[in-house]
């Protein structure tokens, strides 16, 4: 069996603070799911802080070009936790002094009978694009990705404007699904930013890990956008 997409919340968007949904419903068998609550902001010099049960998996930042409007740095941070039914309440994050932020949470669940088997098996790295050019990318080594693996690459981008297109995953010795395009969020408070959320299943895998690039292009009006990746391996276990 393999992990799967479930619902999502909707995206919030505000200056130093933020109150994302719950997807509803969460899933009932809490240590058969996992919750994501990827956030954008972009004075990079702070961190949000972890909402209260949750965990920050990672953090990272990048960009390119003048800080300003559509150009600059951003900020990803990834937080998760376990589904608690009774928690409902609307998740706060907040960091003094961040002009812009913005996040939403996603809900995956393990596919294995709910009565067995201790879950989902989660790994996280991160890269970023620091060259202001139209083909964006990020390479990320030292990736445990097995057959039946679900991929996702929370995507942070220092822009709404415009729209991206030519998504592409690879690396050697693997074979990976048709992508799927979660909804993420646009922010245009401050100096603006873009939350995208992509999904691909390893399909064929070599014995030895290989290093994965992801590219993809930046449409008009805004030809050449960065930012910043984290990407999650999601294994039913």
């Amino acid at each position: 069996m393999s992990v799967n997409y479930v619902n999502q919340g909707d995206g919030a968007v505000g200056g130093d603070s933020i109150k994302a949904e719950y997807p509803t419903p969460l899933w009932p068998f809490a240590d058969k799911a996992l919750l994501f609550y990827p956030t954008v902001n972009r004075n990079i010099v702070l961190i949000p802080p972890a909402p209260s049960g949750w965990n920050m998996e990672k953090t990272i930042s990048g960009g390119a070009g003048p800080e300003g409007v559509d150009s600059g740095n951003v900020r990803l941070t990834l937080f998760s936790r376990l589904p608690d039914p009774v928690d409902l309440d609307p998740v706060l994050v907040t960091a003094s002094g961040i002009t812009t932020l913005a996040g939403l949470i996603y809900q995956y669940e393990a596919g294995t009978n709910p009565l067995g088997g201790p879950g989902i098996d989660l790994q996280t790295v991160s890269a970023s694009d620091n060259v202001f050019n139209p083909q964006w990318r990020c390479n990320f080594a030292n990736v445990d990705l097995q057959v039946g693996d679900l991929v996702l690459l929370f995507c942070a981008m220092n822009t709404d404007a415009g729209g991206y297109y030519g998504h592409s995953i690879s690396a050697t010795g693997y074979t990976f699904s048709s992508l799927v395009g979660r909804t993420g969020v646009l922010s245009s408070v401050g100096n603006d930013s873009r939350l995208a959320l992509l999904e691909y299943r390893v399909v064929s895998a070599p014995a030895t890990p290989t290093p994965l690039e992801v590219r993809f292009a930046m449409s008009t009006p805004l030809p050449a956008a960065n930012g910043c990746m984290i990407l999650a391996r999601l294994r039913d276990i």
